[in-house]
């Protein structure tokens, strides 16, 4: 048996015009752009003919190319870390305020409340989430303040204000005051609401 060795030659043949010899010219082996600075050669150290230099520029490209979606991705990922971390920061701050902030679909289903909310309904932060915003209405202002509030969106209003009555989960009536910013996102609107109790002041002015 004998041991066999191939390996890939490239290159091209000339014929030599006086001497009619032919002789073969290699081209250096080599996989990336980068070895030819590294090997000190030159583009006259190739066939003339050999399409591995304008292949390996293409594949240069790419590299490069990829490079730039990379850092667009790094980039793109260290944004979305800003924006959950100013995401988290202002939920924090809502959760932590002392007047009641919640928010509304179009059909007044409650989809976000903070915890001040609690303390003035008497209802859970829970149990809020699965409710309409016309379910804390006492019932003498709930056609009053339905009615408010589809004008709000009739007329696209960006903010109104209104004072009304609520009822507890206690039965217990309060007057709230009720400032209301109409928000689109993308091709979906929602009410953002701030709430204040001023049942002391309504009482202190009836008097």
């Amino acid at each position: 048996s004998s041991d066999v060795c191939s390996s890939d030659l490239r290159g091209q043949f000339e014929i030599l015009d006086r001497s009619k010899h032919i002789v073969f010219i290699g081209t250096p082996s080599f996989s990336k752009v980068d070895e030819l600075r590294d090997l000190n050669l030159f583009l006259n150290d190739f066939a003339f003919y050999d399409p591995t230099v304008d292949l390996l520029h293409v594949i240069k490209s790419i590299e490069i190319n990829n490079d730039e979606i990379k850092e667009l991705l790094k980039k793109i990922n260290e944004q979305s870390e800003r924006i959950k971390k100013s995401e988290e920061n202002y939920k924090a701050i809502i959760s932590s305020a002392t007047q009641i902030i919640y928010k509304t679909d179009i059909n007044g289903n409650i989809i976000f409340v903070n915890e001040a909310a609690t303390s003035v309904t008497e209802y859970s932060r829970e149990e809020l989430m699965q409710m309409n915003y016309k379910e804390l209405l006492a019932p003498e202002t709930r056609l009053k303040v339905s009615h408010f509030y589809f004008k709000q969106f009739k007329k696209l209003t960006p903010s109104t204000y209104i004072e009304f009555l609520i009822l507890t989960k206690t039965g217990k009536i309060k007057w709230v005051g009720q400032s209301v910013q109409l928000n689109r996102i993308a091709d979906v609107y929602q009410f953002t609401c701030l709430v204040i109790e001023i049942t002391d002041r309504v009482n202190i002015r009836s008097e």
